[in-house]
This record gives structure tokens, C-alpha cells and sequence, in this order.
């Protein structure tokens, strides 16, 4: 688990070429959400959908850079565990991309 938490972060601070203050209340939070986030994808627990495609649609617009991130995050936990990312988990994770790269305290 730790790992993988690690690895996304990585990823993450990659793709922003940025390093996240791990002393913010944001990245605490972020920690959290990707703790759950990578639990669910272990479980490989199937939720129904909950969010409109075209809110996800609008996340992925307007938040592009946000969206790239947790694709590759979501890749990264494809590859590594052999469990499907869907579209509902890729746009909660980019909503927390966005808070924790954009509010760094």
C-alpha cells in the first residue's frame, strides 16, 4: 500500500514537475483519498455509477492537467494490480490532483 501511495505521489510531482508540501492540510487530505482510492482498487470494489458523463466531461476539460495525472495513476494501478480504474474513481482523483497541486498550504 505504502508503495503504491509513494509511487502515485511520484508520479504525480513528475507530471507538475513540483514538489507537494507534505505538511499541507491539502496533501494530508490527498494522502487520505489515495489511501481509499488504492483500497477500493485492490478490492477491486465495483460501485454503480454515480457521477454524469458530462460533469466527467467538464473535469476532464477543465482540469486537463489534473486529468492526465490520475490517468496515469489510474495506468499505474492497472499495471500493478490488474484492477480497472473506471471513470467515477479517475474523476474524484482528479479533483484531488487539482486541490492539493493548486492550494499548497
Amino acid at each position: 500500500m505504502a508503495t503504491l501511495i509513494n509511487r502515485a505521489i511520484e508520479i504525480i510531482e513528475y507530471h507538475y514537475q513540483m514538489t507537494l508540501d507534505q505538511n499541507s492540510v491539502n496533501y494530508i487530505r490527498f494522502n487520505t483519498h489515495l489511501r481509499y482510492f488504492i483500497l477500493r482498487q485492490l478490492n477491486q470494489e465495483k460501485e454503480p455509477k454515480t457521477v454524469d458523463e458530462q460533469l466527467i466531461e467538464v473535469v476532464q476539460n477543465n482540469y486537463r492537467k489534473a486529468y492526465q495525472a490520475a490517468e496515469k495513476v489510474g495506468k499505474m494501478i492497472e499495471a500493478k494490480q490488474g484492477a480497472e480504474v473506471n471513470n467515477d474513481e479517475l474523476f474524484y482523483l482528479t479533483l484531488h490532483i487539482n486541490r492539493v497541486t493548486e492550494r499548497q498550504n
